[in-house]
């Protein structure tokens, strides 16, 4: 990623993913336009905050960390996701998911002793 602008990349990784979810699973441009006008701003703030800003800020990561330490942040993902949901939304956790998460947890724990 050395030289490459961040804009750029997630430019084209969002048309690559557009175009490959397009052949698959586009509902057509009724179903999508009405989508649009019902929920203009939800979208535009899933738009912004959850893929520009968030890919832009993992992209810029990249370029200050090594690709171990990336990947050991990427791990922590969903340890990150599930505590968001809990304390924006109040989302309680079954049991398997409390086990995925301890599974989680421990694999970062086990990485970190290695180094």
């Amino acid at each position: 990623l050395p030289g490459v602008d961040a804009f750029a990349s997630i430019f084209y990784i969002q048309i690559g993913a557009a175009l490959a979810l397009a052949l698959f699973f586009f509902p057509g441009w009724d179903r999508s336009m009405v989508a649009i006008a019902k929920a203009p701003l939800p979208i535009a703030g899933t738009v912004i905050f959850s893929t520009i800003l968030a890919m832009g800020l993992f992209l810029a990561g990249l370029k200050r960390l090594t690709s171990s330490e990336a990947s050991v942040l990427s791990t922590a993902e969903p340890i990150a996701s599930i505590g968001a949901a809990y304390l924006v939304f109040g989302e309680v956790m079954t049991s398997f998911q409390i086990l995925g998460a301890a599974l989680v947890l421990g694999a970062l724990v086990g990485i970190a002793r290695a180094r």
